[in-house]
């Protein structure tokens, strides 16, 4: 989330790999201050590759969607998607409250309705 008024939502299914990755995967609708009314579906991950702990570290990859049929404001359909900065949805909705993301990028789908991201905690 950019910035959002409330979000809701929760973190579900936890899976652990045989390869030491844990990957928890999350839902949240909320609204952001720069793309509007969004419903936000990712894999909150840790592995070697990607370090954490409960609180901070690993990755988000996600999918966010306009709710309401039109296109997110302020995105380019097809191109990057530019962040101000963003705090982990994951993190927020596990009582963590606002983790920033240290790296994020983005592409908007082509209709402009979604992009799809991947944040580095």
């Amino acid at each position: 989330m950019a910035h959002s008024s409330a979000a809701s939502g929760g973190a579900t299914s936890k899976v652990i790999r045989a390869s030491g990755a844990t990957s928890v995967h999350y839902t949240a609708s909320y609204t952001d201050i720069l793309f509007g009314l969004v419903a936000c579906s990712g894999n909150h991950q840790t592995s070697k590759k990607y370090p954490g702990t409960a609180g901070a570290g690993g990755r988000d990859k996600f999918k966010c969607a306009s709710t309401t049929g039109l296109p997110l404001t302020n995105v380019t359909p097809g191109a990057p998607v530019v962040f101000e900065e963003w705090a982990s949805d994951y993190f927020a909705l596990e009582g963590f409250g606002q983790v920033l993301a240290t790296s994020i990028s983005g592409t908007a789908s082509g209709s402009g309705k979604s992009f799809k991201a991947i944040a580095y905690y």
